[in-house]
């Protein structure tokens, strides 16, 4: 099922472009062999909703990869996902279930849920993201039931900026329960605690914490553009925080939980988010 927020008009404000190095792009727009996403030279039905996120040409019901311009065709296992989005490349099966471009000024979209520090009401969409601060220690959330316990939450987002004095985190959370209790966890620190600043893979387990895995090869900065993608599946999740040209891919073996949502989390910072992308396996 494709879920897409409907608009009447593009939303004011400025468009979101991913750090350099990650954005696909393969050719011209349209037309089969031609490196489109939007595949197979269909055409996409007239008044079909407008709002085109990743300003390709192609607007988000009608592009297979509506995160990625200009997303090359190739489907390696012939799922329907290109490659350049899909979760498991060489596994047939993945489905974009859902794909929020939060295109309507508002409070955030039905479905999601708050959870943590702050309310309902701090999350408000407006200039094309959903935007939220959250001014201290009290960890704010915002969940959503992806119905599958096998899934992938992909998060593009904005640092606009960070409180400092304390731990300053953004992370797309996956395996979650409802009263996120447990989750797993794949983002990045920005601020100057020890260990440094780091992209990392975390577990929460009735509020043990434990981390699988980390990078603090390049430490992330604390602005600027990234991309999160959190896969779920069977005893592995996956973490990928590309930011300029080198991906950061950390893989924890251990046994998921079950939870059938996903959601997404700060600590001491202003965060825009500009789109998330949900499938299930």
């Amino acid at each position: 099922m494709r879920w897409v927020v409907a608009l009447l008009g593009l939303a004011a404000g400025c468009r979101f472009e991913l750090p350099p190095g990650m954005v696909v792009d393969d050719g011209p727009v349209g037309g089969e062999g031609s490196g489109s996403d939007m595949g197979g030279g269909d055409a996409c039905p007239s008044g079909a909703n407008p709002h085109d996120e990743d300003g390709d040409g192609v607007v988000d019901v009608c592009d297979l990869c509506p995160q990625i311009a200009n997303a090359p065709a190739l489907d390696s296992d012939l799922d329907g996902i290109p490659d350049a989005c899909d979760p498991h490349i060489a596994t047939t099966g993945d489905v974009l279930l859902a794909f929020e471009p939060f295109a309507v000024d508002g409070p955030a979209p039905a479905g999601w849920q708050a959870r943590g520090g702050g309310s309902q009401n701090d999350w408000v969409v407006g200039g094309d993201a959903l935007r939220i601060t959250s001014p201290d220690d009290n960890t704010r959330l915002l969940i959503f039931d992806t119905t599958f316990a096998a899934h992938t939450i992909d998060v593009g987002f904005e640092i606009v900026s960070v409180v400092g004095g304390g731990f300053e985190f953004i992370t797309a959370v996956g395996d979650v329960r409802s009263d996120v209790s447990q989750f797993m966890g794949c983002g990045i620190r920005v601020d100057n605690q020890t260990p440094a600043p780091d992209r990392e893979l975390i577990r929460n387990n009735n509020g043990n914490f434990t981390s699988p895995a980390f990078d603090a090869s390049e430490p992330p900065a604390a602005s600027g553009g990234y991309r999160i993608v959190l896969t779920i599946d069977k005893n592995v999740e996956t973490c990928s925080v590309p930011n300029g040209p080198n991906p950061h891919k950390l893989v924890g073996a251990e046994t998921t939980q079950g939870n059938r949502f996903v959601g997404l989390r700060l600590n001491r910072a202003t965060i825009a988010f500009r789109y998330v992308a949900i499938y299930r396996i």
